[in-house]
């Protein structure tokens, strides 16, 4: 029986690893629902469930303590995300922690798991050493029902349990700190240049794992859910992570965001666990009303936020920040976590942020490059103008193999205490009319600016009669493409087709219920000033 091979394998691996909970090597023996032997006559009835009675895992683990209100942890996370969501999508996320609690009872703290719902577009779902939770918006929104969202919260709860969140970090390598723009954007130009500088992300053990695919796995069974909603949900999350990257670059995809798949690495070998403890669940009792669970969902903001600044088509537009930028024809803009990346046409890449001036504009301009470039000697700047703003700049040509690589540094003080720089790179020197133009594209916002600000929400739609996969994709606030967004979106495959009457999501546009418009002094979530913490035992 499954429970009787975890507990053989509890011992002298889970003391190697320091978890609580057993190490779980794959493939371990798992019971094929229908292949046990035939009971001989007249024998009795083993105990226990008498439905697939392999899946009577424990959770072989002390019980937690309870949650803390507050703590340091809990703060570096909010100090990164900003301030929890409220309203009844974080009642959702709410709740489900609440349901979780009860069925893991009694490893849960006393009080339950709080789940907390952070407003990002990042794609991600973690747990901290405290034994909160949290959840991204962006998560959310790419579930279609609630088997899905628990699966991906309670693989969560495992790592809690487990105590991985202790063992397992998120470090930021580099001298300084910083993710460096030819690392983060070039890697190949990194290497020829000498830029050291990297983003390094520990992903959590094997065992620790599957130990938290096991554990999410059970805890939809013990709800009466499908226990394979899990796995739908991660299939999901690595569709959006692979069109992400499509869309934008793998490099620059990975260096400019966060995914849940960064520190959850999906295998072969992971999916077939999942399926294969599925398998030994009783059968689902619990009704799974997926159309009410998207209606749910209706409002709910998607990519960026209107007060981290939106990218619309090839345009850029922060109301906070009294700013916006332009890509040059050909070119995408991605807005992230700390800063806005250009990636082409051709071979530009570049990024854009807000830097401290409290040692002045040239002390700033020679730390940037330092930051970002490592050990190249930083140019010296000079003196110019942006769009009536003045500004500094500087570059350097290198040779390097197989022609040559332009770097370029712009800074524009913005208000008495914020500049904004733009950092590009041109590795063969073709772009410079396009790489140019991006940087004299920065400016305050014009009154046409302001009034095309609109911002994505998540929209509730029914497939009426006639309605394809097609024609709702045409409605997506996307112009690239729509069709695979939509897919994503509503966990379709390629050949998946709608009925009649199903409630699915589309992204559209709206204008209504824009912040204000901040004073000058304002700061971005999206452009801060300072880099923010990095989450703790992510």
């Amino acid at each position: 029986m499954l429970a009787l091979a975890l507990l053989a394998l509890a011992g002298p691996a889970a003391a190697q690893q320091g978890s609580p909970l057993p190490n779980l090597p794959f493939p371990f023996p798992l019971p094929i629902p229908g292949a046990e032997p035939p009971a001989k006559p007249g024998a009795k009835p083993a105990p226990g469930p008498a439905t697939r009675p392999g899946f009577t895992l424990p959770f072989l683990a002390p019980p937690l303590a309870d949650v803390p209100p507050d703590s340091e942890a809990k703060r570096q996370v909010l100090g990164r995300y900003g301030p929890p969501m409220t309203g009844r999508w974080a009642s959702l996320v709410s709740e489900v922690g609440a349901r979780i609690s009860q069925v893991t009872r009694p490893v849960s703290p006393p009080s339950g798991f709080p789940v907390t719902l952070i407003n990002s577009k990042e794609v991600n779902a973690f747990a901290i050493g405290t034994g909160d939770l949290f959840v991204t918006r962006q998560l959310l929104a790419l579930t279609n029902n609630e088997e899905e969202l628990i699966g991906i919260v309670g693989h969560e709860v495992g790592h809690a349990i487990g105590r991985h969140a202790q063992q397992s970090e998120v470090a930021q390598g580099g001298r300084n700190g910083s993710v460096g723009l030819l690392k983060l954007l070039s890697p190949e130009l990194a290497n020829v240049m000498g830029v050291s500088s990297a983003l390094v992300v520990r992903a959590f053990q094997r065992a620790q794992e599957h130990q938290s695919d096991v554990a999410g796995t059970k805890i939809l069974a013990d709800l009466g859910m499908d226990p394979m909603g899990m796995h739908r949900a991660i299939r999901i999350l690595e569709a959006d992570s692979n069109l992400q990257a499509a869309l934008l670059g793998r490099s620059v995809q990975q260096g400019a965001m966060d995914y849940w798949l960064r520190t959850h690495p999906v295998s072969t070998e992971r999916m077939g666990l999942i399926a294969a403890a599925s398998r030994l669940a009783p059968t689902p009792s619990v009704r799974n009303d997926a159309a009410a669970y998207i209606k749910l969902l209706d409002g709910l903001v998607f990519d960026d936020a209107p007060e981290e600044g939106i990218v619309d088509g090839r345009e850029f537009r922060h109301l906070g920040l009294n700013l916006a930028i332009t890509a040059p024809p050909g070119g995408k803009l991605f807005n992230g976590k700390e800063r806005v990346v250009l990636s082409g046409p051709t071979r530009i890449k570049g990024v854009m942020g807000g830097v401290s001036m409290e040692k002045g504009t040239e002390a700033a301009f020679v730390a940037l490059w330092k930051a970002e470039l490592d050990d190249v000697p930083p140019p010296t700047p000079t003196a110019t103008t942006v769009n009536g703003r003045p500004a500094l700049t500087g570059e350097l040509t290198r040779k390097v193999q197989n022609g040559t690589v332009r770097v370029v540094l712009q800074l524009v003080p913005w208000n008495e205490s914020l500049a904004m720089f733009m950092l590009a790179v041109d590795p063969d020197g073709a772009g410079k009319t396009a790489l140019d133009g991006w940087l004299g594209s920065l400016r305050g916002l014009t009154p046409a600016d302001q009034a095309a600000f609109r911002y994505r929400v998540v929209r509730a739609v029914q497939v009426a009669p006639g309605d394809t996969v097609a024609s709702l994709a045409a409605r997506m606030a996307y112009d690239d493409q729509p069709e695979a967004r939509f897919r994503v979106l509503n966990g379709l495959g390629p050949d998946d087709r709608l009925t009649p009457g199903r409630w699915v999501k589309i992204i559209a546009w709206i204008r209504e219920g824009l912040p204000a418009r901040p004073t000058a002094q304002s700061g971005s979530k999206a452009i801060p000033a300072a880099p923010p913490p990095a989450p703790v035992g992510r």
